[in-house]
């Protein structure tokens, strides 16, 4: 019987090497790559075509919506689940909505990983039992929580946001995604604009207000 072919992403070194070799280990399992990237994790999804991908929601450079949307609008086979420390149900409706297959909490135990791991690559969709109930809610609503602009924003405004977010400075964010310090201050500039603020503190609090980044641990 063929192992499912998994992908392992998280910017957190221990706990990637970890889900790693413990993935390995489990039965009927094997972990075909990993990584600390979101870009790189699409990359990856897209040339090595898992059958599952495992990823943290709360990456530097894209997030677990972002991947999930770019798997979804590519078609790929690959059926990505979040594993988070998050128990937000606005966050997961938006990441099963991007095209997520499963929602679940780093606060789990390996063998109910596991087991979400097998349900969802069988084509079945698992929710964290804690953030079920307000997934629910929201799909009996029809809509996503109400944010002003957001819908407004693009793929590469939604990078600059995101390692906004993580602390980056323009020049760091301009090397990271190869483009001038200019075309991120403009970015910049576009974003408060779209937000309603003046200054970076109260982006970064739009952003995870509006959950388009998660509450930053």
């Amino acid at each position: 019987m063929s192992r499912l072919r998994i992908l392992v992403v998280d910017d957190h070194q221990v706990v990637r090497e970890g889900l790693v070799q413990m993935l390995n280990n489990a039965n009927g399992l094997e972990v075909v790559a990993e990584t600390d990237s979101g870009v790189q994790a699409v990359n990856l999804i897209r040339t090595l075509q898992p059958d599952v991908a495992l990823l943290d929601v709360s990456m530097p450079d894209l997030n677990g919506i972002e991947v999930a949307k770019q798997v979804a609008n590519g078609r790929c086979r690959c059926r990505v689940i979040a594993l988070t420390m998050h128990a937000d149900a606005d966050f997961a409706y938006q990441f099963l909505e991007a095209g997520g297959k499963g929602y679940w909490l780093k606060e789990s135990g390996f063998e109910e990983l596991v087991d979400v791991i097998k349900k969802v690559a069988a084509g079945r969709e698992v929710i964290a039992p804690k953030v079920a109930p307000g997934v629910e809610r929201k799909r009996i609503e029809g809509r996503q929580p109400a944010a002003s602009k957001v819908d407004e924003l693009t793929f590469r405004e939604r990078q600059v946001l995101q390692m906004v977010c993580h602390g980056r400075s323009s020049k760091q964010i301009a090397r990271q995604l190869k483009i001038s310090t200019r075309t991120v201050e403009q970015h910049r500039a576009h974003l408060m604009e779209k937000a309603g603020v003046s200054n970076t503190a109260a982006l970064v609090a739009w952003a995870v207000g509006n959950k388009i980044v998660p509450p930053l641990s």
